[in-house]
């Protein structure tokens, strides 16, 4: 086992996550036509990934046949909540006015923060909460 400030000699990648939906359909909508993801069937729903990004975003619509009422009830309680991914645009500003045009649920103007870092946060149909922050302050910040 490695030490702090050891590198391992493997490496680890995040692959995805999921984000739980009540209709697949309207949401594979909004991540490909609002924010240009791309569409690749997965056996648990249906996967979405950003251009030249290797990580996705699995799309799930709990079903009761599937979850059982309990895990689907469960489910269902967490839509709606912020997700925790954060998102990256090379252009916030016109991402966020793009969004706005489309009529997304998006935060406060994006505005550098006091790391500097410029962010706001958006919704998506079902209410899952995400970040958006300026890839430009990311490579700045290192």
């Amino acid at each position: 086992m490695s030490g702090i400030g050891e590198r391992p000699r493997d490496t680890i990648g995040v692959r995805g996550a999921t984000v739980l939906v009540t209709d697949l359909e309207r949401s594979l909508r909004f991540y490909g036509d609002v924010l240009g993801f791309r569409r690749r069937d997965d056996e648990r729903g249906a996967e979405v990934t950003p251009p030249g990004s290797r990580t996705s975003i699995v799309l799930v619509q709990p079903s009761l046949s599937e979850m059982g009422a309990e895990r689907a009830s469960a489910a269902r309680q967490r839509m709606g909540e912020p997700t925790g991914l954060i998102l990256e645009s090379d252009d916030i500003q016109e991402t966020y006015r793009r969004f706005r045009a489309s009529g997304v649920a998006v935060g406060p103007i994006p505005a550098p923060d006091e790391r500097g870092v410029t962010a706001t946060t958006f919704h998506d149909p079902d209410g899952n909460g995400f970040t958006l922050v300026d890839a430009r302050d990311h490579e700045s910040t290192g």
